[in-house]
């Protein structure tokens, strides 16, 4: 991704682990396991963050030259994602019992 003009994210994917890279710029990356949250800075292009499946992901606060680079195991499928976040909770949840 480049050129970002809004937060990005908002989703976890069910079967997809992925490294995300800031290849350029800096933006800030918040994951959720449904009990607890953390937010990363982005701003290391010889670092990259792991994040594994069924992890919620919210990026935001792009700096104007940001590149995200997303590594991934599998390819794209909007199908095998969870895009909201009280659904993510429901599945979570369900996982634990």
């Amino acid at each position: 991704m480049h050129h970002i003009v809004s937060p990005r994210g908002g989703h976890a994917h069910t079967e997809t682990d992925q490294v995300v890279i800031a290849s350029s710029g800096s933006f800030k990356m918040e994951l959720c396991d449904g009990r607890e949250s953390r937010v990363f800075e982005m701003n290391d292009a010889k670092r990259g963050l792991f994040i594994p499946k069924m992890i919620f992901i919210n990026i935001f606060d792009f700096s104007a030259d940001a590149v995200c680079m997303v590594l991934a195991d599998t390819h794209y499928n909007i199908s095998k994602s969870i895009r909201s976040w009280e659904e993510y909770l429901n599945v979570v949840k369900k996982n634990l019992t």
